[in-house]
């Protein structure tokens, strides 16, 4: 099941938007919870208590910014696993809220066709099937499921894989677990690095910086592919 809340303090919006989440799930076969949170502050409340696959966050709230929430979040909660739609009349917004990482950015009066596009990228990158990274340790075969994978890095003879807890090494070569990456979530940007698209916080042509602070240099041979590739993940 996925678990989506909706909060937006104009309530015919909030209902009409739940409508269009069930007939998405109705026509794709999807299992779709959705709540609807009148309240910024309430909605800031609720996220430290309940889990959501999925806010749908009004920026323009009455009593506390949809953004502000995103922030919370992210930095203070530390939750990069739920997933976030800002929804807003105005479009001046979306430079400032990609340091929150969002799924992406709606301009209302939304139309069916953008929400139903919104879902079909959250199934594309966590759909059901989970896909993990294998890799050898002390002579035991290991996975990590690929989704809490922030940055992979290349140190001598090692790989060190920095994820959402504990970071993991093990002896192999980034040309070795390419080939087992989702291509559509990973990106090589140095020879050294390997980033995953779901953490970056900010983006430059010669850097990107990740959810924790990391600041990655881009090779100057990879400089053209990785802005391409960016800029195709980012209007997914």
């Amino acid at each position: 099941m996925t678990k989506v809340c909706i909060c937006d303090d104009d309530e015919a919006f909030a209902v009409e938007l739940k409508k269009n989440l069930m007939l998405y799930g109705d026509n794709q076969k999807r299992e779709i919870k959705v709540e609807i949170c009148l309240n910024g502050r309430k909605m800031a409340e609720s996220i430290k208590k309940d889990k959501y696959d999925i806010l749908f966050l009004d920026i323009e709230l009455g009593d506390i910014k949809g953004f502000e929430i995103g922030c919370r979040l992210r930095e203070e909660m530390e939750d990069e696993k739920t997933q976030i739609v800002y929804i807003s009349s105005k479009t001046n917004y979306a430079m400032e809220l990609f340091e929150t990482r969002p799924l992406n950015f709606l301009v209302k009066p939304l139309k069916e066709k953008a929400v139903f596009e919104v879902m079909d990228t959250y199934y594309k990158l966590f759909g059901s099937r989970k896909t993990y990274l294998r890799y050898r340790w002390l002579k035991n075969d290991c996975a990590i499921e690929q989704n809490e994978i922030i940055y992979i890095q290349s140190i001598g003879r090692k790989l060190n894989i920095k994820t959402n807890g504990d970071d993991i090494e093990f002896y192999s070569k980034i040309s070795e677990i390419l080939p087992q990456l989702d291509r559509n979530k990973f990106c090589q940007v140095h020879k050294s690095f390997v980033i995953n698209g779901l953490y970056v916080k900010r983006y430059t042509s010669d850097s990107v910086t990740m959810c924790d602070g990391t600041i990655i240099m881009i090779s100057q041979s990879m400089k053209k592919y990785v802005k391409n590739w960016l800029l195709e993940y980012l209007s997914e």
